[in-house]
């Protein structure tokens, strides 16, 4: 179930009509890789808020939603709100993002590939869209620091 959806996520990454920026869009998949791994390391091993299952296809499904879908659906969202024109629609789409992530995570702890001990939905939409922000604010020091002129010289 969560391999189909993390291939439903990647091909609407792939196909929305927005240019392509990879070198921004590796640098912002990568620092989201490494804000969700460690939230995820501090809520499930040292605040003991949520239990992974420790059955292989679980794990497995576990690390395919945190590794790839989470990224790449934010990523997913940074291009739709390129596209976006009104205030009306970017909420919509930050809404609408918030919501599909919920659902797969209740998805998750419906299949028991995680266990909720001290953990709300309320408190994952919150870090949801903390990591959205993080993202805007990520890629627009990105684009300030490295799509200057005299960053790479050419004056």
């Amino acid at each position: 179930m969560v391999s189909v959806i993390t291939v439903l996520v990647l091909t609407l990454y792939l196909t929305i009509p927005a240019k392509p920026r990879k070198i921004e869009d590796v640098f912002l998949f990568l620092v989201l890789l490494n804000i969700i791994i460690d939230a995820t390391w501090i809520v499930a091993e040292d605040m003991k808020l949520i239990v992974i299952s420790q059955k292989l296809p679980e794990y497995l499904a576990f690390l395919l939603y945190r590794s790839v879908t989470i990224p790449f659906e934010i990523l997913f969202v940074l291009r739709m709100l390129n596209i976006c024109r009104s205030p009306f629609s970017i909420v919509y789409v930050s809404s609408g993002h918030v919501l599909f992530l919920l659902l797969l995570e209740a998805l998750l702890v419906h299949f028991k590939i995680i266990t909720y001990v001290n953990w709300y939905l309320v408190y994952s939409s919150i870090c949801y869209l903390i990591l959205m922000v993080l993202a805007i604010m990520s890629r627009a020091w990105y684009r300030h620091t490295f799509e200057q002129d005299k960053v790479w010289g050419s004056q």
